[in-house]
């Protein structure tokens, strides 16, 4: 049985693969952790932006396209990090 650790690194590197696909097709796509963040799930997981916006105006403009590369993006409030 694989350890939480190993479990969580195997996680993190499926993710920052579709990170990757998400930058070669122009955004600026990171991998946080939603511990790191004060309005996001307190149990580990790892989520994907495709970039920070200041506003959720300037995140819908966007959304559009993101959505032609990962057809289930949205937009979401991440309130203040915490890492």
């Amino acid at each position: 049985m694989k350890e939480k650790k190993e479990e969580y690194q195997e996680e993190e590197n499926r993710q920052q693969e579709q990170a990757k696909k998400i930058r070669g097709n122009g955004f600026d796509a990171q991998v946080f952790v939603t511990t790191d963040w004060s309005n996001l799930n307190t149990e580990k997981w790892y989520v994907i932006t495709a970039g920070t916006y200041g506003t959720e105006k300037a995140a819908s403009a966007v959304l559009p396209d993101v959505q032609r590369v990962c057809s289930d993006a949205y937009i979401k409030y991440s309130g203040n990090w915490q890492g």
